[in-house]
């Protein structure tokens, strides 16, 4: 059924209804009528409806106020509510001429394939195959139809309610009715309809759906409320004269074990005195204000409209359902300030599946998207973390496995490809391949304010392959070739630290013993290989550093420099590789010890611009990358440094270069 279609089913069960107990004459009849209402507004998983309730409401007052009907009304049952409150009407004693009128409102089904039409209680499954969990009409008739009540009317206003029928036809001539005025030819009417069985129904359509708002009840009300003209008595004809006028059309039919000539009379009664009437009145009225207060409360759907109704209505028809929704908006606003006080996305996620349609379930979700993807950022940078302090090709591919998308993945792209370059050049000597390429050497973009004047022009160079250290020449590495420390070494004793107080001559001494020794041709590297080189070679980013902007992550140098210190905060070099690489792989080109380099140190000019060997001659050699003594500015790339080859310091080193 479409939404705001609704399907109603409304059960008579009577071959006429009396007002028996408050006619002051009760002679026409001694059986008492009874009117059952079933009637659904809220359900479990089908679309709720607004008018079942209140239009059995106005039916069972009429029936009671002008008919004397004993009524009671079932709000919202499940399907077992349902059969058992007929088992209970099973148990009641009726008296031959006793009616029963069963109406239930709600939504109706039909299956097409087996050609079965169903009322649906309240948890009533959607698209429930077989209809376990509705109510057939057929079982539904047989159930009515056995009860212990002699007449018994059965009216559908309900989608598909017809389908109740197999014929859905108009049965049986209605009987003829008393002129007006003749009290005794009306009392021999009402008995003698009375004394043939009946089972009499109604349905509101064929198969077809009904609207939620009833035609079929509306004119139904129009019928009571005539009050049967003069004769104050509305019999089948006369009623289904008013019926005929709801679209879509009624049907009208038989059920079970009807017989014939049975028909189904509604008698108006006289009322014992007017003071009952003013009762009936105010309670009507207060029964109105009652039901008008409650669904303004539960259309706003918040804890001072319940409150509101609950001190209107201390003791109002809905007190248990306000109060019931007091406590749910309740748990609620508990459950949402306790998952915004964890904040974590468990403590959302109970909240989501104790309310999944929550108030705040869009807050809830959004806040669980954040903190994981915040959780996802946090995990691929301790990954990458992990990756840095391995520094081997597998723990980075081994990130990117891990974190295809990853934040560092670019960076760990480039840490591969120098890692496994490096493992491709001749590594048992321990120097890096660098591929040659064509670099703008100099003070360029990424130094900022820090150029020096002999950092300047910055100009494009083109260099071949080359091989260079992987770290510093350290003193163990000297004292192997050479047989003994330096005469002045300063930092005496640590073997893995770089060597220093070793001049450019003294370096040229010792490349002779190595190559003779190695049968390889080792050599300094020149400037312009050693800037490139520093930079990270055609891997490189732009840093500042040798493998950073923050020289912390890479170099050994005077971190308090700004204090009066004669040898600054380190004190002395530190072991070589502990800082890390840069994008090549390399160690320590920035801080620690000066390197010196081949070159004569010139000033840049046009015509060094293209030559990536400096000058051919000079008074001072070219050191580089700082030293454990000096600024932070000193360490650049970019930076450099003269002194007279024969110069020996405690702060300058070299490191190995050959051609491939």
């Amino acid at each position: 059924m479409n939404k705001p279609m609704r399907k109603t089913i409304f059960l008579l069960i009577s071959a006429f209804l009396f007002s028996g107990s408050t006619l002051k004459d009760n002679r026409l009849r001694p059986g008492k009528d009874y009117a059952l209402f079933f009637a659904v507004n809220d359900y479990d998983y089908w679309e709720d409806l607004a008018n079942p309730i209140s239009e059995v409401e106005a039916i069972a007052k009429d029936l009671k106020d002008l008919y004397g009907f004993e009524t009671e009304i079932v709000r919202n049952p499940d399907r077992k509510a349902i059969l058992d409150k007929i088992e209970d009407y099973r148990k009641k004693t009726y008296a031959r001429d006793a009616q029963l009128l069963i109406f239930f409102s709600g939504h109706g089904e039909f299956n097409e394939a087996t050609k079965q039409g169903y009322f649906v209680p309240k948890n009533g499954q959607k698209n429930d195959t077989y209809g376990d969990s509705y109510i057939e009409y057929e079982g539904l008739k047989r159930r009515i139809s056995s009860l212990p009540c002699e007449h018994i009317l059965l009216a559908l206003d309900a989608c598909y309610s017809g389908t109740a029928d197999e014929s859905i036809a108009m049965r049986g001539e209605p009987g003829k009715r008393p002129g007006a005025n003749a009290d005794a030819e009306r009392e021999r009417y009402i008995s003698t309809s009375l004394q043939y069985r009946t089972r009499l129904m109604l349905t509101s359509g064929a198969k077809v759906r009904t609207p939620d708002k009833s035609q079929f009840v509306e004119k139904f009300l129009e019928a009571l409320r005539s009050q049967g003209g003069s004769d104050r008595l509305v019999n089948m004809p006369e009623l289904l004269g008013y019926l005929t006028t709801a679209s879509p059309k009624p049907v009208s039919t038989t059920f079970g074990d009807h017989a014939p000539g049975g028909e189904f009379l509604f008698v108006q009664g006289i009322y014992s005195g007017t003071d009952d009437l003013v009762k009936k009145s105010k309670e009507a009225a207060q029964g109105e204000q009652d039901l008008a207060a409650w669904r303004t409360a539960k259309s706003s759907n918040t804890r001072e409209a319940y409150q509101n109704y609950l001190s209107r209505f201390p003791s109002g028809e809905f007190r248990a359902q306000a109060e019931e929704a007091i406590s749910a908006i309740n748990a609620h606003e508990a459950a949402w300030q306790k998952a915004q006080s964890a904040n974590t996305i468990e403590a959302y996620r109970e909240y989501l599946d104790k309310f999944p349609n929550g108030a705040n379930r869009t807050t809830a979700t959004e806040a669980i998207r954040k903190l994981e993807a915040d959780l996802a950022i946090r995990r691929d940078d301790l990954a990458w973390d992990v990756a840095v302090e391995k520094n081997t090709a597998d723990a980075y591919k081994k990130y990117q496995a891990d974190y295809p998308n990853g934040r560092h993945s670019t960076e760990a792209t480039a840490k591969i490809k120098s890692l496994e370059q490096s493992r491709s050049g001749d590594t048992a000597d321990g120097l890096v391949f660098v591929k040659g390429a064509a670099f703008t050497m100099g003070c360029t973009g990424e130094q900022g304010s820090d150029c020096d004047s002999d950092e300047k022009p910055a100009h494009q160079v083109t260099l071949s392959d080359f091989y260079i250290g992987k770290y510093e020449v350290t003193q163990a590495e000297w004292r192997k070739v050479m047989g003994s420390d330096p005469p002045e070494l300063y930092n005496k004793g640590c073997d893995q630290c770089p060597v220093e107080k070793v001049s450019w001559d003294d370096i040229q001494e010792f490349l002779k013993k190595l190559n003779a020794q190695t049968g390889k041709q080792y050599r300094l590297p020149t400037e312009a290989e050693w800037e490139y080189a520093a930079r990270g070679g055609s891997l490189g980013t732009g840093y500042k550093y040798a493998g950073s902007n923050s020289i912390d992550d890479v170099a050994w140098y005077n971190a308090n420099y700004k204090t009066a210190n004669t040898f600054g905060a380190q004190k002395t070099t530190r072991p070589v590789g502990q800082k890390k690489a840069n994008e090549l792989g390399l160690y320590d080109m920035s801080g620690n010890v000066y390197e010196w380099c081949s070159d004569w140190y010139g000033d840049y000019s046009s015509s060094a611009q293209t030559n990536p060997i400096g000058p051919t001659s000079g008074s001072y050699r070219v050191i580089r990358g700082g030293s454990w003594n000096d600024v932070p500015q000193v360490c650049r790339v970019a930076n450099r440094h003269s002194i007279t080859p024969g110069y020996r310091s405690l702060n300058v080193g070299f490191r190995l270069a050959r051609t491939r």
